[in-house]
């Protein structure tokens, strides 16, 4: 059940519900619609069987104050949130992430399933971004049934990419719900099987890895882009003894690379309306410094109590392109802290560890979240973003009975 569920993360292949909550000026918000994916439908029974299979286990599990303050917090954010249904179903949500990490860490077969099956998963997604942007439209057919949207390059509110003299081109999603969100998965999955790779070599793991970082650039998320090629680079310097003169020519050449797709590539609304995003957050955060307005009210909030302004480039129906900023406004700076102090922790027990990769893909979540919001408000991200967790802690957990044992 968690190969197939780990095969068809990427889809969006789901049911959608529009309760009066999840309209904005009366306009339905998909990042607000609770939706109910096939995916969900795995993780319910994976979850289920394991129930049945593992009662002992379960009772194990300790409820310490730690627990208990989540919980209380998370009853009073619902309470006192802008919209209590909308943030009663984000941590509904949370809830289903949370055991689904659980699973994968209790569960000694899971690494071998994430082994064979995310490899598999990259690859298909690929191909399928790779066939939008030859066909600069969606596929169709039976990709429908995986979740893949209707792509037409006239379609408003498409992401599309001038490329000079070339004019307009789709980026391709595959079944993601935004370009970006494909980026991010390839770049930390790849991350994901190059850390399998590292520990035993496997032929399928290589191409996926190649096909990952070739199909990466194609989605022209800038921010991506960069770190795959910061990645390549220091990869590059840690396996290869080159001269001192090749190493400043190939940061020279990455920065040159950088700055052309900042200034040279994409949409020049951009910036502009993710600046005046981080403004508004930056006002919540002021207003509501302790426990926030809300998960996931942070589109309804703002919509209320800010009067936006509408261009060809409108993010004022989506969340803040920062994860920091979104937590802050929804949660509050209390939890915000907690949160930097957990992954400050996690990230010098794995480098004390020497988890270099894991380090890395941990980083590259927090480095992206910089840019953009979908590690917190896109199912398939936060799939992939529980399972990374999970793999962290496990390695934690191994790490420290080693050295009890020792």
């Amino acid at each position: 059940m968690l190969f197939l569920l780990l095969l068809l993360l990427p889809s969006q292949l789901g049911l959608h519900f529009w309760p009066s909550w999840s309209f904005v000026s009366g306009l339905p918000v998909d990042y607000l619609s609770p939706t109910l994916y096939f995916t969900d439908l795995l993780i319910i029974l994976l979850l289920t069987f394991w129930v049945f299979r593992s009662i002992r286990l379960i009772k194990s599990i300790k409820i310490n104050w730690f627990f208990v303050a989540v919980v209380a917090f998370a009853v009073a954010n619902i309470i006192f949130s802008y919209s209590p249904p909308l943030a009663f179903y984000k941590w509904l949500r949370l809830t289903e992430y949370f055991f689904l990490g659980l699973y994968v860490h209790r569960n000694s077969s899971s690494l071998f399933t994430i082994y064979y099956s995310l490899p598999l998963a990259i690859i298909w997604a690929s191909g399928l971004a790779w066939w939008q942007f030859l066909r600069q439209s969606s596929v169709g057919g039976l990709w429908y049934w995986l979740g893949e949207r209707s792509l037409t390059i006239t379609a408003p509110g498409i992401a599309k990419i001038s490329l000079g003299d070339l004019g307009l081109r789709l980026r391709p999603y595959s079944v993601f719900p935004h370009p970006n969100a494909l980026a991010g998965f390839l770049l930390v999955s790849g991350l994901i099987v190059y850390y399998f790779y590292s520990q035993k070599k496997f032929k399928l793991g290589v191409w996926s890895l190649v096909i990952a970082a070739a199909t990466l650039p194609m989605t022209f998320s800038r921010t991506a882009i960069f770190l795959e090629l910061l990645l390549i680079t220091l990869w590059i310097f840690s396996k290869f003894r080159l001269k001192f003169v090749f190493k400043i020519l190939s940061v020279f050449l990455l920065l040159t690379i950088y700055y052309l797709l900042f200034t040279k590539i994409g949409n020049p609304s951009s910036l502009p309306e993710r600046l005046t995003q981080y403004s508004l957050a930056y006002n919540v955060v002021q207003k509501h410094p302790l426990f926030g307005i809300g998960l996931s009210n942070f589109i309804p909030y703002i919509s209320a109590n800010y009067q936006l302004t509408t261009n060809n480039y409108n993010l004022s129906l989506q969340p803040v392109h920062n994860i920091y900023l979104l937590l802050a406004s929804e949660l509050g700076l209390p939890v915000l802290f907690t949160i930097f102090y957990l992954f400050f922790n996690v990230v010098k027990k794995l480098l004390v560890g020497k988890q270099l990769i894991l380090t890395t893909a941990l980083v590259t979540v927090l480095v992206s979240g910089l840019s953009d919001h979908y590690w917190l408000t896109l199912h398939q991200n936060s799939l992939l973003l529980t399972i990374l967790i999970s793999l962290i802690y496990s390695n934690l957990t191994l790490n420290y009975e080693r050295r009890t044992n020792n």
